[in-house]
């Protein structure tokens, strides 16, 4: 399956893809779940935006994300092309033809791994200004933030699910729980603690509420169960990722969490960091300790080169 936005010719996969790297773009393939491709996302819209290149965005319908872009958000302006796909044919001529046009270097078609390098350098990404091709495939932010508000806004049927539950907010407070394979959230940031956090809040703050966004159904009865009626949840259709339905759902919860007064949330979750960004709300993990980001092979904040202050 393929959905090119913005021209009125269907192109195969393969000359999408050929198409997308002869001319003068930036084109971003985000990877990972819902929250990593914001991030990706965002990054490229930013850089693009700086040195004046239009960015075209690769979707990959898959497992991890099981719905298409323009199933749950309105395409922005500053998305010059949108790419969705589900069929594993393109992935493979993406790789045939990077190969054959001797583009894949870390100058023109960086992967993960090249980005990676070059945040761990302090690279200022705006060096790119003198390559009129670019090809970025990560879930990290590489750049200075363009802003998740802006460019991901939910349809408006969406958005008027998320409006009727927000309704009722009253001194509010967001709990995200993230759990299913999220080992490091779940070693980091136990159940314990966000029932300690949520029992401070209710004795300590004027917090009357919580909205408890969370992939696992025992974390949410128990928070149920200890806290009644003050818990709010959105109901879930699914629990697979790869069920178009449950990340609609997603989306809910996501910009839900964002309406609340402040988070707690689940360390090193981008789920958790997004649903802050987006309003710009304050947000802390229910954790202890926490060992520095890079240890997992993760970078947890933006770099700073290029940012703009």
């Amino acid at each position: 399956m393929l959905r090119s936005h913005g021209w009125s010719i269907t192109f195969t996969p393969y000359q999408v893809l050929r198409w997308g790297l002869l001319v003068t773009m930036l084109t971003i393939e985000p990877m990972g779940g819902l929250c990593n491709r914001f991030r990706a996302i965002d990054s490229a819209v930013a850089l693009g935006h700086e040195i004046g290149l239009p960015v075209h965005v690769l979707w990959h319908i898959n497992d991890r994300v099981g719905a298409s872009f323009s199933d749950l958000f309105q395409t922005p302006e500053e998305i010059y092309r949108l790419t969705e796909f589900s069929s594993d044919f393109l992935k493979l001529k993406q790789v045939q033809i990077c190969r054959a046009l001797d583009v894949r270097r870390p100058s023109s078609y960086c992967l993960r791994a090249d980005i990676k390098k070059l945040l761990d350098q302090d690279f200022d990404f705006r060096q790119f200004s003198r390559r009129k091709r670019l090809h970025f495939k990560t879930l990290d932010r590489f750049f200075h933030p363009y802003g998740i508000k802006r460019l991901f806004r939910p349809l408006p049927a969406i958005q008027q699910v998320i409006d009727s539950r927000c309704a009722g907010f009253v001194n509010c407070v967001g709990v995200h729980i993230r759990r299913s394979d999220h080992r490091i959230s779940m070693k980091y940031s136990p159940t314990s603690m966000f029932v300690d956090r949520m029992k401070n809040e209710l004795r300590d703050t004027d917090c009357d509420m919580f909205f408890v966004a969370t992939d696992d159904d025992n974390e949410e009865e128990l928070l149920k169960r200890t806290f009644g009626d003050r818990v709010i949840t959105h109901s879930k259709r699914s629990r697979s990722r790869a069920n178009s339905q449950a990340i609609e759902d997603a989306v809910i919860d996501l910009f839900c969490l964002s309406r609340t007064n402040r988070i707690i949330g689940s360390a090193f979750s981008s789920f958790t960091q997004m649903a802050a960004e987006i309003e710009g709300i304050p947000m802390d993990y229910a954790a202890g300790e926490l060992p520095d980001a890079s240890d997992f092979g993760w970078h947890d904040k933006p770099n700073l080169a290029g940012m703009v202050k």
